[in-house]
């Protein structure tokens, strides 16, 4: 038998079996093996004799002497005795992987694509012979160049500078120059003689001369000798004959690549230079969209034109269908975009070089945002009143807010109804006062509580509230239009999504200032989504000039 009992703000049950009689306590207490904390997923064996437990409550089962929650035991998850592997939680009676935050799934395991050679970027990427994951990327280990799809060591006490010849971008039909110098180190101990020097994987674009000393190409009848810390200077000329692909597209451009060899009499492996460029089909600058990995900025980095500095950017944003007013467009090098929205996206960029020169077409970078937890509300609202829905400031829109209610959540009788408010309870309400509430399990590494993960003061939205692992109860959503600054009226839209699909989409909903809309009700774990049906007939709960005592806004 079990007594919940709230004693200042925890709530603990105190589980006592002596002679049938129960007790319960009113002072807080720490959870120990003597206490049983709500929520937990079964009865624990040392507060009585598994003989004496012979049934249990309507939600759990009676699994080896204990009772279970089929629905969230890892020890007995879907049925008694199913226990699940490491990195698992028990999720809707099924074992699910849970990855640590920055990690993901790959064949049943975690991994950190950002850093693991061998999920590098993505599941099956793995990283070749010498090479490291540095930010997503395969790259070469310090002390590696690339070489084709190869990294290779130069040996050998030399010097070669610079490491990498990156001639940009140059137009088909025209030619550009950079230099090379290669010698022995000055603390080498003799002299270094250079046999051959030639283009490797790309002679039909790149070039090279001896610019200085004034001696011929050297060969291995007339080989060139360096004493230490004496250099021998190459002239490199890139001329494109073709573009590598399309240049607007990243996806599909290749650059031209080569590699300068210099074979010495002295070590067993030649030197090596690597040379890169780009081959533009005409004069336009190409723009290149180069987003981060959370898709919340995007920048510009490696748009390039043969003219000229790209001096000039102009972004602009096709959002998901929720949102009816577009976003003006952005003038700067990176654009920073909040993407918290499910939905399809669209980002494009033209940009304009030094010379005036604009990009014959946009660089374009698509995506689809879903949702990442079991539970995912979204509140977005718009003002016909706000001329300027997207600009920010603490005056700059109408404020609404988005309430997300646990059973438990009891406040006064506000709207008149004879039963107790769930909004702006501190403790079981999730909102802009208490966005990261404690209502589950002790164990910090199971995600049970809600969140409030997007919160916004001053014009469209959204507010989004997300909750990973739930619990057997029903939930209620609520609309607060807590101040609307002057703008008059606000239509709020509410996207409910369960399980990653979208249940319940409830918009129209007008709001006057200090207007609460009591939106629906969450029964979970079946994830059924029931809209609260408005006063005498009418389609949505709307109660007029709601406010709490303890949240008044004047």
């Amino acid at each position: 038998m079990r007594c919940l009992c709230r004693c200042a703000q925890a709530w603990l049950v105190v589980a006592l079996l002596s002679a049938g009689a129960v007790a319960c306590s009113q002072e807080p207490a720490a959870v120990g093996d003597d206490l049983i904390a709500e929520g937990d997923l079964a009865t624990q064996a040392d507060v009585g004799s598994a003989e004496e437990i012979s049934t249990c409550p309507d939600s759990q089962t009676l699994c080896d002497g204990l009772c279970a929650s089929l629905d969230r035991d890892r020890l007995n998850c879907g049925q008694c005795g199913n226990v699940c592997p490491l990195a698992h939680e028990c999720i809707a009676n099924k074992c699910r992987l849970v990855c640590p935050p920055g990690q993901a799934a790959c064949q049943g395991l975690c991994y950190d694509s950002k850093s693991d050679p061998n999920h590098c970027g993505g599941c099956t990427t793995v990283c070749g012979e010498n090479m490291v994951c540095e930010n997503f990327q395969c790259i070469c280990q310090p002390g590696f160049f690339l070489v084709g799809d190869q990294c290779v060591e130069q040996a050998g006490c030399s010097l070669v500078t610079p490491e990498l010849l990156d001639f940009g971008a140059v137009a088909v039909g025209h030619a550009k120059q950079m230099h090379v110098a290669v010698g022995p180190c000055l603390a080498a101990k003799w002299p270094m003689t250079v046999t051959s020097i030639s283009i490797m994987d790309g002679a039909e674009e790149f070039d090279v001369v001896v610019k200085y000393p004034n001696v011929e190409m050297p060969t291995h009848e007339q080989p060139a000798t360096l004493q230490p810390g004496e250099l021998l200077g190459l002239l490199v000329e890139f001329a494109p004959t073709k573009a590598g692909g399309d240049p607007s597209d990243p996806g599909t451009f290749s650059p031209s690549l080569g590699t300068i060899l210099i074979e010495t009499a002295d070590v067993d492996n030649p030197l090596m230079v690597p040379l890169a460029g780009r081959a533009l089909p005409s004069e336009c600058p190409v723009a290149i969209i180069t987003p981060v990995p959370d898709l919340h900025l995007f920048s510009s980095e490696g748009s390039y034109s043969a003219n000229g500095e790209i001096t000039e950017w102009e972004w602009s944003v096709t959002l998901p269908s929720v949102f009816e007013e577009p976003i003006p467009p952005r003038f700067t090098p990176e654009l920073a975009l909040s993407t918290s929205v499910v939905g399809e996206y669209e980002v494009s960029l033209d940009v304009r070089d030094s010379t005036g020169v604009q990009s014959c077409e946009p660089a374009t970078f698509s995506f689809t945002r879903v949702p990442s937890t079991n539970v995912h509300i979204e509140l977005t609202w718009k003002t016909p009143g706000d001329p300027f829905p997207y600009d920010t400031g603490p005056d700059a829109g109408s404020d609404l807010d988005l309430h997300f209610a646990h059973p438990w959540a009891t406040q006064p009788d506000y709207d008149k109804d004879g039963e107790p408010d769930p909004w702006y309870d501190n403790l079981f309400d999730c909102f802009w006062f208490n966005p990261y509430p404690n209502w589950g399990s002790y164990v910090p590494e199971i995600d049970d509580n809600p969140s409030l993960a997007s919160n916004d003061l001053d014009g469209f939205g959204p507010e989004i509230i997300t909750l990973q692992v739930t619990e057997d109860v029903t939930y209620r959503v609520g609309v607060h239009n807590y101040s609307s600054k002057g703008y008059g009226a606000s239509e709020a839209r509410v996207r409910i999504f369960i399980y990653g699909e979208l249940v319940a989409d409830l918009e129209g909903a007008i709001l006057d200032d200090k207007d609460l809309w009591y939106v629906a009700t969450i029964k979970m774990p079946e994830g059924i989504v029931t809209p609260v049906e408005g006063f005498e007939g009418e389609q949505f709960r709307i109660i007029e000039n709601y406010q709490n005592g303890y949240f008044f806004n004047p």
